[in-house]
Order: C-alpha cells, then structure tokens, then sequence
C-alpha cells in the first residue's frame, strides 16, 4: 500500500494534504527514513507516525446544515456501487486547501446523510479542474476502482482550451515528470524526474487557440498541464504553466484553469448492470467553459472513437 494511503488509515481524522506535509517534512518515516507519499510499505516494514500533539488538527467538520451554499458537484449517473458526478470548478474534493467546509467529501455526507457507508472519492481532481469524478458507494466497489486504476484499466479523458496551434494532430509526449522546487507545486519535464505518458489529440483550431483531447497514461501530479506546455501549447489561464494570452472580449476571466474532465471509461464493477462490458460516462462542460469554446473560435467535434484510442500505448 503506498505510504500516505496507510498513514490516512491510521490517522483517519487528519487531512490528506496534512498527511503529504508529515510525510514530506519527515514526521512519518519507515523504518526510520523519510520516505515518499507514494512509497510502497511492505508486509513487516515499521512505520513511525508524530507523537499524538503533533497530530492534532482535525479537518473541518461537514456543514451542519443541508443547506449547501457553495458551488456543489452534479449527479451525472448513479449505480449500485458508485456515483458519477460532475465536479465545479473550484470546489475541492478533499478540502485542506483553504476552503472550509466545502468540498467533494462533505456534499457526499450532506447528500447521503442515510448511508451506511459514506460515499467516498477514489480518485481526485485538481481544485480548479471541472469534470467528472467517481465516488464508491461500498467498500468493495472503493477496493475495485482502486485496483482498476491502479492497473490504468480506468481511462480518463479531458479537454483543455490550449495556446496556438498545434501542428500535430495526434501526438504522444513521453516526458518525465520533476519537482524541482519545495514552494507551490510545479512539474517540468526533466530526466531525474518519473516516468509520464500522455496522448493528446487536436479537435479544433481557432485563431490564436485550440481545443484539445489529453488522454493520460499515467496519473502524475499535473500531468496534463506540463505535458501541454512542454509541447508550447500551456492551457488558458494557467499562469503557472506559462500561459499569457489574453482573452477575446467580451469574455470574463476565468477564475480556474481551462481544463475539463470529460470523460470515463472502465470495466463495468461487480454487480453493475453490463458487467464484463466497458462503461463509459461524459460530463458536457459548464456554460463558462463552452462560451469559451466559441469565443476562441473553436467548437466541439466528436472525439475519437474507442477503438482508436485503444490502439495508444496503455
């Protein structure tokens, strides 16, 4: 199991993002050497946790109220085991960043109030990411999405509003991914870094943007976001990837990134109607996102087809 997964196991009142700054600062070791987040803890390894004082800091509690007040996820389909939903921009899944209350996990407990097992995330997206997200609603469906990412059996596709246009259109970026700094997180490609593949598709060209398909191969943190700079390409207004075009008029700011998670594509769980078969689930993006589309001059074309995309590099 990797390190910070365990270590929210043990600590099940500290915050993931609490959890990565013990872990990353040392206060978590295994067998007596600080290890990283995705450390895989064998059978037999000690694992040595802060003393009780310096772990005290319990997140936020859920709203008491049913009353939600801040941008709240859609319901995109519901099954048996899971939940699909639509994610706003804005709202974090797992909260630990400034938001209060208000994220991903607590709108499940104020939405499923009578669950036995509260619905839970089993994957995340960044906090200014819109698009869909899938939530367990049992522990054995938590352990199945789980397994099927972590065999990248489970497809995730966006779309992002890129800068330029690119000359290519379908291209496969085998990057590798480094932190290079210890502030706000920033990936480049980099040969100390690990490995990442990511396959991207352009559907539409506008005058000085385009609209693009990224499919990851593997899941790094920003993946998508560095692999499309490192093409010259940074998504619209990703300041921190190094995008400085200014919008057409007429056209607000956007206050988060334009990167959409559009669509979902795995094996049917266990029990789930198709099962054996593959499921696949899109999520159109918000009002904001296709106004963008249009104002960029670009539109959205009908993506791939599955076959095509199976034949790419899994």
């Amino acid at each position: 199991m990797r390190l910070d997964r365990l270590v929210r196991k043990l600590l099940p009142d500290e915050t993931l993002g609490n959890i990565h700054r013990m872990i990353r600062s040392g206060m978590v070791q295994v067998g007596k050497t600080r290890r990283e987040n995705s450390y895989r803890v064998s059978e037999g390894e000690v694992v040595v946790l802060p003393q009780p004082p310096k772990l005290v800091r319990p997140k936020p509690p859920p709203p008491e109220t049913k009353e939600w007040t801040a941008p709240a996820p859609q319901v995109i389909r519901e099954a048996p085991g899971w939940i699909a939903l639509h994610k706003p921009g804005g709202l974090s899944v797992q909260g630990g960043t400034g938001q209060g209350p208000w994220s991903v996990v607590n709108w499940l407990k104020v939405k499923y109030p009578e669950a036995e097992f509260a619905p839970a995330p089993v994957h995340r997206l960044d906090l200014d990411t819109t698009g869909l997200l899938i939530a367990a609603r049992t522990p054995q469906a938590a352990r199945w999405f789980q397994l099927h990412l972590s065999s990248r059996t489970m497809r995730k596709y966006y779309l992002a509003l890129v800068e330029s246009r690119p000359r290519f259109e379908h291209t496969m970026v085998d990057g590798p991914l480094y932190r290079a700094t210890s502030g706000r997180i920033k990936m480049s490609v980099d040969t100390r870094g690990v490995t990442a593949l990511t396959e991207v598709w352009t559907l539409s060209r506008g005058e000085r943007s385009s609209l693009v398909m990224a499919f990851p191969h593997t899941g790094r943190t920003h993946q998508i976001r560095a692999h499309l700079a490192h093409l010259g390409h940074p998504i619209l207004m990703d300041e921190r990837y190094g995008s400085t075009m200014r919008l057409p008029d007429g056209l607000r700011p956007f206050e988060r990134i334009y990167l959409h998670a559009w669509r979902l594509d795995f094996p049917a769980p266990p029990g789930s109607e198709g099962e054996g078969e593959r499921i696949r689930v899109e999520a159109p993006p918000d009002g904001l996102f296709m106004k963008a589309i249009r104002a960029t001059g670009n539109r959205l074309t009908p993506a791939p087809s599955p076959p095509e995309v199976e034949r790419g590099k899994e």
